[in-house]
């Protein structure tokens, strides 16, 4: 499972719970703040960006282990050079 996998769902509920409360403020005759609603969309965004980014230091080094083990099978199977 990738990191941002992780995370994604506690960020989806962060959405679905902003449209909820603007579901109910509607119902009961309240208008939320469309400067506040953004900058809750804003911070999601960001996270999830940040996420991504967290995520981009693990497969990095994943990729790097893995380029060494080809390096490694190469090595036994053709000689070193």
């Amino acid at each position: 499972m990738r990191f941002k996998d992780l995370n994604h769902k506690k960020i989806q509920e962060s959405k679905e719970k902003i449209s909820k409360l603007g579901g109910i403020a509607e119902e009961v005759g309240l208008e939320l703040d469309e400067y506040q609603e953004r900058q809750v969309f804003d911070a999601k965004n960001k996270l999830e960006s940040s996420i991504y980014e967290l995520e981009e230091v693990f497969t990095d080094a994943i990729r790097n282990i893995s380029n060494k083990i080809d390096d490694l099978e190469y090595d036994l199977e053709y000689g070193e050079e």
